[in-house]
């Protein structure tokens, strides 16, 4: 996450809060990313949510020129409405998720690639405070998740009644903060309204 976006002074909190619930929103922004490994997790909810993490969900990619497929952890991208039980989605939805990697194991990829301990220790601190754009960054919980890392740019498609069918395991819920800082960096990857660029019209 680029420096500009570190603060969330002005920041607009969603009108259907609580004023109690805003309040502490407000706070935990403010906190940012001071607090990141003590206000991320929520009590998990049986809807399927924007943000939530899963055990299974059906990764397909290409070795060689084959199609494959393996389960991978992963995190919902799509947002809640077009994708819950309860609204029926239609039979052609997907479901949209990014995968879950643990973070050692990316510490491990970049030793692999030559990188010394001093510039491994500082992408490993600005991944652990959102600041590097593609990269979600997900503390630990507990024993039984590691802290780990979304690829942004690795979102894929899962048929959305194929994943319901198959109920898996639910990982984690964000709470409200965790959620909030999920969507800024979703948004900063994909659409980056700082860039720069005049765009002309004809």
């Amino acid at each position: 996450m680029a420096d500009n976006t570190a603060s969330f002074s002005g920041v607009e909190l969603p009108p259907y809060l609580s004023a109690g619930v805003k309040q502490k929103l407000y706070q935990d922004l403010k906190n940012f990313p001071n607090n990141l490994d003590q206000v991320y997790w929520s009590p998990t909810d049986p809807d399927c949510r924007q943000g939530e993490g899963f055990s299974e969900f059906c990764y397909i990619y290409r070795t060689s020129g084959d199609l494959l497929t393996k389960s991978v952890k992963g995190i919902v991208v799509s947002n809640s409405c077009d994708i819950a039980p309860a609204n029926k989605p239609d039979p052609w939805k997907n479901v949209l998720f990014a995968p879950i990697a643990p973070l050692d194991k990316y510490i491990a990829r970049l030793a692999g690639a030559g990188k010394d301990k001093v510039s491994i220790d500082g992408v490993v601190d600005s991944i652990r405070r959102q600041r590097v754009t593609d990269l979600f960054y997900l503390p630990a919980k507990g024993v039984e998740f590691p802290e780990s890392i979304v690829p942004l740019d690795d979102i894929r498609p899962e048929s959305v009644h194929d994943f319901h069918a198959r109920q898996p395991a639910r990982l984690f819920s964000l709470n409200q903060y965790g959620w909030y800082i999920f969507l800024i960096k979703l948004s900063i990857h994909f659409t980056r309204l700082q860039e720069g660029v005049q765009r002309a019209d004809e």
